[in-house]
C-alpha cells in the first residue's frame, strides 16, 4: 500500500507545473506544507520523515533546474 500524506497534494502540483509563472508559487506553497508537517512530526514516523527529505531535496533541485534555465534564457538575449 502506498502512503498518502497531507503535504502530497501540494508537492505533486509543484512537480507537475508547466506554467513557469506560477512554478515558484507551487514551489513556496509545497516547502511550506512540507516544513509545517516536519516540525509536526518531531521526531517521530520515519517513513513520513524521510519521504519529506526526499520531497524538499526534490523541490531543491526543481528551484535550481529553473533558475538555470532562467539564467541561460537570458544569455540569449
Amino acid at each position: 500500500m502506498k502512503a498518502s500524506y497531507n503535504w502530497g497534494p501540494l508537492y505533486k502540483a509543484a512537480m507537475l507545473e508547466t506554467e513557469v509563472g506560477e512554478l515558484p508559487k507551487r514551489i513556496e506553497a509545497a516547502k511550506a506544507a512540507l516544513d509545517l508537517r516536519k516540525m509536526e512530526l518531531g521526531g517521530s514516523d520515519l517513513k513520513e520523515r524521510l519521504a519529506i527529505g526526499d520531497a524538499i531535496h526534490s523541490l531543491e533541485l526543481l528551484r535550481a533546474e529553473r533558475s538555470g534555465l532562467q539564467a541561460a534564457d537570458a544569455s540569449k538575449s
